[in-house]
């Protein structure tokens, strides 16, 4: 009887005190650990001007993680590609066994999405990521911070201003296309559009001159990330387009310029 009574006794002690301290886990086994995370993400505006708008911490809510454990042994890249993207703030205040893990966080999830027809109408934006397989979660709350650095993709500046009130010539078009990454955006004024980085973009140049449709082609060859490239039209007052140049803003340097001539007489490029 004093036995019987003893048990209980013990049994309302034990749900008193978990009832008191919503940490202590009656079932979870004693010495086991927790991890935790606190994120943080930056990235450096240095493209969106020529001066560079600094460090911009993100809105986690409104960038994208993928979280898995990691093993150099068996890592594959395919299969970390299919992963799901979830909103990178839902990483935070997770229970996870302590150990190696790998961490990628972007403003989009994966890249091909910055380039959406719902982003800016089909131009894009600037893409920003950053991966990190060196990360060890240890019992605790693990402070975490991902500098995602300048953007990994390059945009083109299109103007055209130097073609108009010049008899005869009419600017329809600039086609803009990376055919291997299926990504093309179609210029009809000046404009800006982003592309992915080391991919050709080939630039079809479509216009009329004396009613006659007619298209020149050029390509910027291998575009470096976090670069802009001014893509300039002009023409003389015999309607003749003089130069197209295409440069790096300057905050990285010159391009080679790029030329193209038409002739007055015929409306063909001079070659």
């Amino acid at each position: 009887m004093k036995k019987s009574i003893l048990l209980a006794s013990a049994a309302l002690a034990a749900l008193s005190f978990t009832s008191c301290n919503n940490e202590v886990d009656m079932f979870e086994p004693i010495g086991s650990e927790k991890a935790t995370i606190n994120l943080n993400i930056t990235n450096d505006d240095a493209m969106l001007t020529r001066a560079g708008e600094g460090v911009k911490t993100a809105d986690k809510s409104k960038w994208y993680a993928k979280i898995d454990t990691y093993d150099s042994q068996s890592w594959n890249q395919a299969t970390w590609d299919a992963k799901t993207w979830v909103k990178a703030n839902t990483l935070e205040g997770v229970t996870r066994t302590p150990g190696d893990f790998v961490i990628q966080v972007a403003n989009y999830p994966g890249e091909a999405a910055a380039y959406a027809n719902t982003v800016n109408d089909g131009a894009g934006d600037a893409y920003y990521t950053l991966t990190d397989k060196d990360i060890t979660l240890q019992s605790g709350v693990n402070n975490l911070t991902f500098v995602c650095g300048t953007a990994k993709n390059a945009r083109v500046v299109l103007d055209w201003d130097g073609t108009a009130n010049v008899n005869g010539l009419t600017m329809t078009s600039v086609v803009a296309t990376q055919t291997s990454k299926s990504r093309s955006y179609t210029f009809t004024g000046n404009g800006t559009a982003y592309f992915y980085a080391d991919v050709d973009i080939v630039c079809t140049i479509n216009y009329v001159y004396n009613e006659v449709e007619k298209s020149i082609q050029k390509t910027i060859t291998a575009p470096t990330a976090a670069t802009q490239y001014a893509f300039n039209v002009s023409a003389n007052s015999n309607g003749t387009i003089t130069t197209l140049t295409i440069t790096y803003n300057d905050t990285f340097g010159d391009g080679t310029p790029v030329s193209a001539e038409i002739d007055a007489a015929t409306g063909n490029e001079v070659e």
